[in-house]
């Protein structure tokens, strides 16, 4: 940690392996404005980066898209100090738009990643994928809900023993409604469920350690819903 004044200035710096820099931490007294100094910035080359999360021994790990002939994920794992340790790109069956939006680590290291996918005959489609510790792809799973419209995924989640669980909306062709579709995997990656909430789209979710599974977003206006581990509706 180091601090530093310059006449009416000051400020107190500590790393708090945010993706960009640091936390910044005021003490009491005469402050009138402060400054960020960044510990480290790297860049992982032309795209987006759109989720980021923090391993269990430090890591940093950030996940987004490429942009080029077709836009690819790209998922980048950093050391504490900004040191890449490996890059891993995916491009769908379709050779389309593919735009990773969430990543989450469990505690073993394994990296998780999800988003929206161009199909091989279906528009876009949930396209979540298990990477090992050391980058290995060890698979991909892909939604594509009942009218093979658009079908995006903005959040995972991991359970205590290690199933996972993507949200987001599913479109229906025409001029129907949208939908929640909230997706379950073992962790191997085979579909346990897929549960559909019509009227809207989801936006976020969580897990308790029981493996309830509570999904938020706008559906009619603000709505949450909570499924039992089997994917009951409670």
């Amino acid at each position: 940690m180091t601090s530093k004044t310059h006449g009416t200035h000051r400020w107190i710096e500590a790393c708090f392996l945010a993706f960009l820099g640091c936390i910044v931490l005021l003490d009491a007294g005469p402050v009138i404005a402060f400054e960020i100094a960044p510990k480290w910035s790297v860049s992982a080359g032309t795209g987006s980066a759109n989720a980021v999360t923090v391993g269990p021994g430090g890591d940093v790990y950030v996940t987004g898209h490429t942009v080029g002939a077709t836009e690819n994920y790209r998922t980048v794992r950093y050391t504490s100090t900004g040191t890449v340790v490996w890059s891993k790109t995916y491009n769908g069956p379709g050779s389309g738009t593919d735009i990773a939006t969430a990543i989450a680590v469990d505690a073993t290291g394994n990296v998780y990643v999800t988003g929206r996918s161009k199909g091989n005959g279906s528009e876009l489609d949930y396209a979540t994928i298990k990477y090992a510790p050391d980058g290995t792809q060890l698979w991909v799973a892909r939604y594509n809900g009942p009218d093979s419209d658009d079908d995006e995924a903005v959040a995972i989640a991991i359970d205590a023993t290690g199933n996972v669980y993507v949200t987001g909306e599913s479109r229906p062709a025409g001029t129907g409604a949208s939908a929640y579709a909230t997706v379950k995997y073992d962790t191997n990656g085979n579909q346990l469920w897929a549960k559909r909430l019509s009227g809207g789209k989801a936006s976020a979710l969580a897990v308790d350690a029981a493996g309830n599974v509570y999904v938020t977003g706008t559906a009619n206006g603000a709505t949450t819903v909570k499924y039992n581990s089997s994917g009951t509706q409670l």
